[in-house]
């Protein structure tokens, strides 16, 4: 994908969360309906859902709304019919050097043995003690949040 292309998907994404927005508040002004503009962004069927709602709703200025969401979303260049962006060029490079890597050649890090702590004077000896388990500890109930942090 091309720099251009690159910024005119851009372009189309700000128009559209920008139409979303509109959409949310005329469609609960309007009908009561409590849309989900983030989940409108990504998913295509519930996108087409709200366009559909709002064009069957009568109102003039949903039914604009909706002809510039589905222009935006599916026309000849829109954000559903274009193939996504690669990824980014680290991600790339790192998939391509798990999957060059053969499984004798990769080399994996020692593992260490368990933490030990030494017995006390006046107890039995005995092969090994582990790290005692720690507990959580429960703030008091008049502490505040930003009063933990001093």
């Amino acid at each position: 994908m091309s720099a251009h292309q690159m910024a005119h998907m851009a372009e189309l994404e700000n128009q559209a969360f920008s139409l979303m927005g509109r959409l949310h508040v005329a469609l609960r002004r309007e009908t009561g309906r409590i849309t989900d503009v983030e989940y409108m962004r990504i998913d295509p069927s519930y996108c087409r859902h709200l366009i559909q709602v709002a064009r069957q709703s009568g109102y003039a200025d949903l039914d604009r709304i909706a002809e510039r969401l589905e222009t935006i979303y599916f026309g000849d260049d829109g954000l559903f019919v274009m193939a996504p962006p690669k990824p980014p060029l680290l991600t790339r490079l790192s998939a391509g050097l798990a999957a060059a890597a053969t499984p004798g050649t990769t080399i994996a890090p020692e593992p260490r043995p368990p933490a030990r702590i030494p017995a006390p004077a006046n107890s039995p000896p005995q092969a090994s003690q582990a790290l005692p388990e720690r507990k959580m500890v429960e703030p008091d109930g008049d502490q505040h949040y930003v009063g933990r942090l001093r």
